[in-house]
């Protein structure tokens, strides 16, 4: 089992990098389409928050948001873009694999593909934590990268890469799932997967061909 968190994360913020500005699409249609017309304030984290550019809308939105990451140099970020833009966030720096929340206490979880930047060994700690913190009526928004990516790396384990030099850039270690890896993932750790995804880009003019893929997953605890 290796560390949970990457180290080399501070390193990408520390130099500028990988600060997005805008919340990620996917995430943007997804809470419009499960929570459209809801007028209660809800309990939002998200594992792996960077720099808070998710939780930034729904902060807005009037919702209660928190913002954990290994990172200090994304929380610092994170907390000036929200002091900036006059808005209230919870973030602190911490491992997923110990969430300092109590059980039952959240209505949505959000994991942008931060899971994946480590091996499959924390990533099902992580999300045995996430089950422990979420509601009994909460959602779990998830991605990861899917086995169907093209890229150039050096291979740690079955699916698992460091030192990019192709296809993924500014980045620390990533572990790729195939589909039977991910739905036991979910089913080990008492989620009920409700919506399972697969989203690609495939660039089909240079050569060679390259794939940009994730899966999308919506996922509810069991009871």
């Amino acid at each position: 089992m290796t560390e949970s968190f990457d180290t080399k994360w501070d390193e990408i913020y520390d130099n500028g990098k990988q600060l997005n500005e805008f919340p990620f699409t996917d995430l943007v249609s997804f809470y419009y389409n499960e929570f459209r017309g809801n007028s209660s304030k809800l309990n939002i984290l998200e594992v792996g928050c960077g720099a808070g550019n998710n939780l930034g809308f729904l902060a807005k939105l009037g919702h209660n948001v928190y913002g954990v990451d290994g990172s200090e140099k994304a929380i610092e970020f994170a907390k000036k873009k929200f002091c900036e833009n006059n808005i209230s966030g919870n973030f602190i720096v911490n491992e997923f694999t110990k969430l300092p929340y109590d059980k039952n206490y959240f209505d949505l979880i959000i994991n942008r593909a931060a899971i994946c930047h480590t091996d499959i060994t924390n990533a099902s700690i992580a999300l045995q934590e996430c089950n422990r913190v979420i509601k009994n009526t909460g959602i779990f928004y998830s991605t990861f990268f899917t086995n169907f990516n093209t890229f150039k790396a050096n291979k740690i384990d079955f699916g698992f890469y460091d030192s990019f030099q192709e296809g993924f850039h500014n980045i620390g270690a990533l572990k790729f799932y195939n589909i039977f890896e991910v739905t036991k993932l979910f089913e080990k750790n008492n989620f009920n997967n409700t919506n399972l995804y697969l989203n690609e880009k495939i660039d089909m003019i240079g050569i060679p061909t390259k794939i940009n893929s994730e899966w999308i997953i919506h996922s509810k605890k069991n009871k």
